[in-house]
């Protein structure tokens, strides 16, 4: 399977888990959750809390994977409770309170242990950029090394429209709930970012899997 493939490329490259760079965003917590969740059918208990479990370490060893790992459930969600598929919302609600319970958990702990001070002023520089001529930059870039990922996203939302529609497998909603993550990571690249190259990358490897 993709996701699986992807983690044992990960381990091949030999990917720190504890760095700066951006490719701490791709570490096999973060798919190791998705392969867990589309597991789910066969044993619930096990493999839920499984997926929690990594969800909560990738939180809290990477803050940048937080916002689009959320969008990736909650928008699932939505639609699962939309369409009335109670079991489906239900797992990843369990997932989704579950993992932030946990994560917060372990901040408690790490603040009681660790004593750290806040840094202002990131989201503004680094998360949240507005400037014509960076937005100019970022189009650039893509058009340079962007392409591939952008077709594979192009690619991934047939593919949901096609055989996520009804989410009634574990397997369509995991899709769904991966484009969602890979395309909100995407979209902040071009539209937000500062427009590193480097911030290109998690979209970009996570694309492979889609």
């Amino acid at each position: 399977m993709a996701l699986i493939d992807s983690i044992k490329l990960l381990d091949r490259a030999g990917l720190p888990l504890l760095t700066p760079q951006p490719t701490q965003s791709l570490s096999p917590f973060l798919l190791g959750g998705y392969v867990c969740f589309m597991r789910a059918e066969t044993r619930p208990f096990i493999y839920l809390l499984g997926a929690i479990c990594l969800w909560a370490i990738t939180l809290f060893t990477k803050l940048q994977a937080q916002p689009f790992w959320t969008l990736s459930l909650v928008i699932p969600l939505l639609v699962c409770t939309l369409r009335q598929n109670w079991r489906r919302a239900g797992q990843i609600a369990v997932c989704l309170g579950g993992t932030v319970a946990l994560y917060w958990c372990m901040q408690w702990l790490f603040a009681q242990q660790v004593r750290s001070s806040a840094v202002s002023g990131l989201t503004q520089v680094i998360a949240l950029v507005f400037q014509k001529h960076t937005r100019v930059i970022v189009l650039a870039e893509t058009l340079r090394f962007g392409i591939p990922t952008l077709l594979g996203l192009c690619w991934g939302l047939y593919r949901v429209f096609k055989y996520s529609g009804k989410l009634q497998s574990q397997r369509e909603v995991v899709h769904l709930a991966f484009f969602i993550l890979v395309g909100s990571w995407f979209a902040w690249y071009e539209l937000l970012s500062l427009g590193w190259p480097r911030y290109m990358l998690p979209p970009a490897f996570l694309g492979r899997t889609l």
